[in-house]
C-alpha cells in the first residue's frame, strides 16, 4: 500500500509538472513614500534628523580594525559610552561595548545582548543598535530595573564620524 501512495504521488507530480501559473508581474517601483495624492518624499538609508551627531573618542585605527568610543547618555545618574569595533576590510561590526560610569553607588547599567549591526556599501556607514538597563538599588532592598532603552547609530571609519539616538523602547 505505502509503494502505490507513492506511485500515485511520483505520477501527480509528473503530471503537474508543466502546469504552473505564470509569472507574477512586478509591482512598480516607487520613488519614495506616498505622502499625499501626487506628492512623495525619497528616503535613502543614511543619518536623519532623529540621530545626534557626536564626536568618537579613544579612537584605535589599522588596516582590519577600527575602533572608537562614542558619548551616549550624560545625567545626574552617571555617564554612558558605546564602544563600537569593526573590521574595515571585511566591513563586519566585530562588537558592541557599553561602558557605563555610575556617578552613584545604587545605580548600574546593563547591555542586553550583544546587539545587531551591518554595513551600507553606498555611504560607507556602519549602522548599529543595542539595548540597556539602569538599575537602581532602592534603600529597602529591592531593585529598580528601569525601562529598556534603545541605542541606535551609526558610524564611518574613514571620516571619523557618528551619530546616536537613544530612546526607551515603548
Amino acid at each position: 500500500m505505502p509503494r502505490f501512495c507513492l506511485f500515485l504521488l511520483l505520477l501527480a507530480s509528473l503530471g503537474l509538472s508543466d502546469c504552473s501559473a505564470p509569472p507574477a508581474a512586478a509591482p512598480p517601483a516607487a520613488e519614495g513614500v506616498l505622502l499625499a495624492a501626487g506628492t512623495g518624499q525619497s528616503f535613502t538609508p543614511g543619518p536623519d534628523s532623529a540621530y545626534r551627531r557626536v564626536q568618537p573618542t579613544d579612537i584605535r585605527r589599522e588596516d582590519t580594525v577600527y575602533a572608537a568610543t562614542l558619548p551616549v547618555l550624560d545625567e545626574p545618574d552617571g555617564l554612558l559610552h558605546l564602544r563600537v569595533a569593526l573590521n574595515p576590510q571585511a566591513h563586519t561590526v566585530e562588537q558592541l561595548t557599553l561602558q557605563g560610569v555610575p556617578r552613584r553607588d545604587s545605580v548600574s547599567f546593563h547591555q542586553l545582548g550583544e546587539g545587531v549591526a551591518r554595513y551600507h556599501s553606498l555611504s560607507g556607514h556602519y549602522y548599529f543598535t543595542t539595548f540597556y538597563q539602569k538599575r537602581k538599588k532602592l534603600a529597602n532592598g529591592y531593585q529598580n530595573n528601569g525601562l529598556i532603552q534603545q541605542i541606535k547609530g551609526w558610524v564611518k571609519p574613514e571620516s571619523a564620524e557618528a551619530a546616536i539616538r537613544h530612546q526607551a523602547v515603548e
